[in-house]
């Protein structure tokens, strides 16, 4: 798995990470074989990664279904905004988006 660089501008991500990895090589202190440790930390580092992922595509899904589903509502606001107020640029703006 490739780490995505534009997660490291992520705070929450790098907070997460910070915090994890010292009670991460904790869980494996008893292990002489460095290698063998490394490769346990990356697995653990690596299923938190994917979960932390996966949260943030949904709350990224969930608030673009919330905006799709106030869209309408606000497009007809608009219109109804434009009837009688607006100049007539305005009017065909309105229409037209």
């Amino acid at each position: 798995m490739k780490l995505n660089n534009s997660l490291l501008l992520d705070d929450e991500f790098v907070s997460l990470i910070e915090t994890s990895y010292s009670a991460i090589s904790e869980k494996f202190c008893e292990l002489d074989d460095k290698q063998l440790k490394w490769k346990m930390i990356k697995m653990e580092l690596r299923g938190l990664i994917i979960q932390y992922l996966k949260r943030k595509a949904r709350k990224s899904r969930d608030y673009l279904e919330s905006l799709e589903q106030r869209l309408p509502e606000t497009e007809a606001f608009v219109n109804n905004s434009c009837e009688g107020h607006c100049s007539l640029e305005t009017k065909v703006w309105c229409r037209n988006s």
